[in-house]
């Protein structure tokens, strides 16, 4: 069977299916006035409840995730 996705959001088969949350913590390294590196931690969870030809699937997701990056901060 084939599901239908011409349908939904712009008519491309998206749709709104569910709630999620995000937990996430940072940490700031200074490497120089203004300049620094960050470390990020985050958390997701989610379900879905989504179309399927013939009916519907429930669909939970869960992900851990680890970010870096570098960043300035101007003065105020």
């Amino acid at each position: 069977m084939e599901y239908d996705t011409h349908q939904g959001l712009f008519n491309r088969g998206y749709h709104f299916s569910g709630p999620g949350l995000q937990i996430t913590t940072e940490r700031r390294f200074r490497i120089l006035k203004g300049l620094f590196f960050s470390l990020e931690a985050k958390a997701t969870v989610a379900i879905a409840k989504v179309g399927i030809a013939d009916g519907h699937a429930i669909v939970p997701q869960a992900g851990f995730h680890g970010l870096f990056g570098l960043g300035y901060e101007f003065e105020k």
